[in-house]
């Protein structure tokens, strides 16, 4: 399987048949990135996207991490779990 082939003959027919823009592969990273760093910690994303040095994953992402109206309170906390109380419990069959 070759990437070229993949985004050539599938991702751009699916964008087109959305209505959306041409993006690139990287691009799919970055809307990862960004959506992951609005309920994971910065260290985490950082490590995941590969990154030496967490500075860099700052330097890309800052204006997305926190700003004056908006944003993650700090970028190193852990989201709050949601509550359990919409959890069904799995009820085995008799075998």
């Amino acid at each position: 399987m070759h990437a070229a082939n993949v985004y050539k003959r599938f991702w751009l027919p699916a964008l087109d048949a959305l209505g959306l823009p041409h993006s690139r592969w990287h691009d799919l990273r970055h809307a990862a990135a960004v959506s992951t760093l609005a309920t994971e910690n910065v260290r985490d994303v950082s490590r995941w996207l590969g990154h030496a040095k967490i500075s860099t994953t700052m330097d890309i992402y800052a204006a997305v991490l926190k700003t004056e109206n908006t944003g993650k309170v700090s970028p190193s906390a852990r989201p709050v779990p949601l509550p359990a109380d919409n959890v069904v419990p799995l009820q085995r069959r008799a075998n």
